[in-house]
């Protein structure tokens, strides 16, 4: 038997959920504030990717400012746009708008906090509905 075969370890999954994944920022924001880290394995579909980015980059309130702010702006959410056979959401400019230098993300701390840890994010590709799987 291997080592590490009984070693436990304990994971956080966070859900996307596009909106609703501002539960889970807040949650993961009140763990930054006491220091509560203790997860060997990340996991993250969507929105919940980009609350735990924020999580490991230790900025507090930046995933709850971008879905606060970007997810309710007419320019990233538009129904009308399927009409047109487009998305209804538009995530290159989301994506876009987080390269803005009051949105940057701390992808140095994040990186330096997910070593000696598993992580991985989910996607599913619109055209074929087929999941993908990210180790960053």
């Amino acid at each position: 038997m291997a080592a590490n075969e009984n070693t436990v370890k304990t994971a956080l999954i966070a859900e996307g959920g596009g909106q609703r994944g501002i539960f889970t920022a807040g949650v993961l924001d009140a763990w930054l504030s006491h220091q509560y880290d203790p997860f060997d394995i990340l996991i993250g579909t969507s929105a919940g990717s980009q609350n735990l980015t924020s999580f490991l980059s230790r900025q507090k309130g930046y995933a709850k400012r971008l879905i606060r702010g970007l997810s309710r702006h007419k320019r990233f959410f538009h129904v009308g746009r399927s009409l047109l056979g487009r998305h209804i959401v538009d995530l290159d400019w989301y994506f876009d708008k987080t390269k803005e230098a009051n949105r940057r993300l701390d992808f140095a701390t994040a990186e330096h906090n997910a070593k000696q840890r598993e992580v991985l994010f989910t996607a599913t590709n619109a055209r074929n509905r087929k999941a993908y799987y990210f180790n960053p």
